[in-house]
């Protein structure tokens, strides 16, 4: 059996609440895909990430810098980490996309990001490989996940390791255990959905 979790903003405001989505994970054996949004509040008059990366979109859509605004997102994820105990630096990805903001970028990718270092997050704090799953999703044009296509680009990327979700943010962000048993060739890893729903969220099933 197959469990999806998905953990709001708040669940993912701090290091305390990242320890808390890891107890409950790992408490269940078959809770192997997680759905993690963007972090929330820490408190009353704290600022989300997601509206934070908003309000930058809207500073370089009317040429007002937003430097600030975005120091205190990178802070935020930083603090995460080292209050996590995690050695992954998440300096280099702020810096790339500092330079894209500069250059042009439409909302919903920035926006997108806010999941996106969560994602990176959690899987280093549950110890998982991170795969990102642009690398291998595909999707037909109708909107629906190319099942077939997407099986055949897993397998490129991962050998014949079949994967096995542990955190998922909107974006189909996967992980694999780095120590993951080699599965029977073949084997399908079900059927994978893009529901449409206000914050795009993405479930397995």
């Amino acid at each position: 059996m197959l469990k999806v979790l998905k953990f709001g903003g708040s669940s993912l405001a701090d290091a305390q609440q990242f320890a808390k989505v890891k107890a409950i994970v790992e408490a269940d054996e078959s809770r192997r895909v997680v759905i993690v949004s963007a972090p929330g509040k820490r408190f009353s008059g704290d600022h989300k990430i997601t509206d934070l990366l908003y309000l930058c979109a809207a500073h370089i859509k009317y040429g007002v810098s937003c430097e600030e605004i975005f120091d205190m997102i990178r802070t935020r994820y930083l603090e995460i980490a080292h209050d996590c105990g995690l050695k992954l630096d998440l300096n280099p990805d702020f810096d790339a996309l500092w330079a894209k903001m500069q250059e042009g970028i439409e909302k919903d990718e920035l926006a997108s990001r806010g999941e996106y270092f969560s994602a990176r997050l959690m899987a280093e704090y549950l110890g998982y490989e991170f795969v990102d799953a642009a690398r291998w999703i595909k999707f037909k044009f109708d909107g629906t996940v190319d099942q077939d296509a997407s099986l055949a680009n897993w397998r490129a990327s991962a050998s014949d390791e079949p994967p096995n979700f542990k955190t998922l943010s909107m974006e189909f962000i996967p992980l694999r255990p780095r120590s993951a048993q080699a599965a029977r060739a073949g084997r399908p890893f079900g059927k994978i959905h893009r529901r449409r729903t206000p914050r795009g969220r993405c479930t397995r099933g």
